[in-house]
């Protein structure tokens, strides 16, 4: 249960972000050395009961070696294998893969985490969800029924919105409730079809930016590309098409910023 747990957690590409200063990236000196040069893609983490993959969790009744080894093999499967290891601490060690990724173990108060990290300069630009400092395969508590995500650029904070905690825990397109999860759809890949009506909000209510005048510029710059943006757009096509949809305005609004986004991208 718990390998395949682990697999298929990481294919729905929940990427955990920690805030600068705060958490693994403060404390202890030697983790936040580390996450100077590599950024946390994926995180684990083994308590004796459980097994907690980018924010969801199954009971696992293993043991914690064996569940560290189920989850260095998931991760090398899919990223590589080792090329070297080393001792930053009696409590953290980092295994370097071929190309950019490394796995970070570290073990702390009873749990075992294990990290897959990426260099920072080879670092994607992603749509992450807020992570718990201390516990990042959590993520911040939920508030409202949502979870707190962000899009980033490399390693650059831009701007957050919400997505259902519903979807967070089972992210079926069936369970897409808020325009976030369209958006984590889209990264996911595939070819996904959402049935249900979902609002554009464009008020600083739901979605807040820092760096930009319309925050749906740096959100329209990872969706395009990401795997499934094709099925957003035609999610996105039909709620104009049906005329008499209560969003369709809005849909229309944030179709011309992807396509600005676009124009922009190949001039």
């Amino acid at each position: 249960m718990g390998d395949s747990f682990i697999r298929e957690r990481i294919k729905c590409r929940f990427h955990p972000y920690i805030m600068e200063g705060c958490g693994w990236k403060r404390y202890p000196p030697q983790l936040a050395q580390l996450l100077n040069a590599f950024e946390p893609l994926h995180v684990i983490g083994l308590t004796k009961t459980e097994c907690i993959v980018d924010g969801a969790a199954v009971l696992d009744g293993r043991s914690l070696r064996e569940k560290r080894e189920a989850a260095l093999s998931a991760l090398m499967e899919e990223f590589g294998e080792a090329a070297k290891k080393r001792e930053l601490g009696f409590n953290i060690e980092l295994i370097e893969l071929e190309g950019p990724y490394a796995i970070l173990l570290f073990y702390e108060g009873g749990v075992w985490f294990v990290s897959l990290c990426v260099k920072r300069e080879a670092c994607p630009e992603r749509f992450v969800f807020i992570a718990d400092g201390k516990a990042p395969c959590l993520p911040t508590p939920y508030m409202n029924g949502k979870v707190l995500c962000a899009a980033v650029s490399s390693d650059r904070f831009e701007t957050t919105f919400s997505i259902s905690e519903e979807f967070f825990k089972d992210p079926r397109p069936e369970n897409a409730a808020l325009l976030g999860d369209l958006f984590f759809l889209a990264q996911m890949g595939g070819d996904w079809v959402v049935t249900r009506e979902i609002k554009v909000d464009l008020s600083c209510h739901y979605i807040y930016f820092f760096f930009f005048s319309n925050p749906y510029k740096s959100i329209a710059r990872i969706l395009r590309k990401t795997p499934g943006v094709r099925s957003l757009l035609r999610y996105a096509y039909i709620q104009i098409m049906m005329g008499g949809g209560e969003y369709a305005d809005d849909w229309r609004i944030f179709l011309k910023t992807l396509e600005e986004t676009q124009c922009a991208s190949t001039s």
